[in-house]
């Protein structure tokens, strides 16, 4: 089992991750000025105590109505901003329960995401099921990551099945 974590203005070393049993990194990727973003130095470290680092992109809540072309413009910054030797996929955030019109817009940004990466193996959904799903069918996306209640990577995924785990959480149990 895969305990991944995800978090976004804490910081903690790689040594500090790897003592509490973690094996997978998500982090948000983008200009610094947002203050969330790994910066190339915590990279290096968390990838140097051995753990896998995911990068994710989300500059607001609302990225995915802009559709095709906001998906392509962000693609180009997430790819102009990550750190040197990161040659993953990138995850496209949609954390937002979508249906009808916003759900096709939704697809369609990650489209526009999966054009500019270069492909579906480039390209990630970190959303809701339907969102995950609909790309994933339509290859657009090959790493699908569904929101709670089910975190999990498709068995396909890079990086097999995953729990994710509560950074707090796994402070607290040690």
């Amino acid at each position: 089992m895969t305990d991944a974590i995800d978090y976004s203005w804490a910081r903690y070393s790689g040594a500090q991750l790897k003592a509490l049993g973690v094996t997978d990194v998500f982090r948000y990727v983008g200009p610094s000025a947002w203050g969330k973003t790994i910066a190339q130095a915590e990279y290096d470290d968390l990838v140097g105590n051995g753990l896998r680092v995911w990068l994710v992109f989300e500059s607001g809540s609302n990225d995915s109505d802009g559709g095709f072309n906001a998906g392509t413009a962000n693609a180009h910054t997430a790819l102009q901003y990550a750190p040197t030797g990161y040659v993953g996929p990138i995850w496209f955030a949609a954390d937002e329960a979508l249906s009808g019109a916003e759900l096709a817009t939704a697809v369609d940004y990650i489209r526009g995401a999966s054009v500019a990466m270069g492909g579906a193996e480039r390209t990630g959904v970190y959303g809701e099921g339907q969102l995950c799903q609909e790309c994933h069918d339509a290859g657009w996306a090959e790493s699908p990551f569904r929101l709670p209640p089910v975190w999990y990577f498709p068995p396909q995924g890079p990086v097999g099945v995953c729990r994710k785990r509560s950074i707090n959480d796994l402070i607290t149990e040690v």
